[in-house]
Parts: C-alpha cells; structure tokens; sequence
C-alpha cells in the first residue's frame, strides 16, 4: 500500500508542480514590490 501511494503520489507532484511552481513566483514578485 506504501508503495502505492508514493507512486501516485509522485504523479500528482509532477502535474501539480508547474503549476504551483508559477503561483509561487507570481506571489514572490508581487511581495518583493
């Protein structure tokens, strides 16, 4: 079962990632002004 869930888990990350990654530089720019 670990394994199982570390491995979807590891999915979602890699289509999640690029979009949380944009927010976070978006939030970083905003907050630096």
């Amino acid at each position: 079962m670990m394994a199982y869930n570390k491995e979807w888990y590891r999915r979602n990350l890699q289509l999640i990632w690029p979009a949380l990654k944009v927010n976070v530089v978006r939030f970083f720019r905003m907050a630096r002004r």
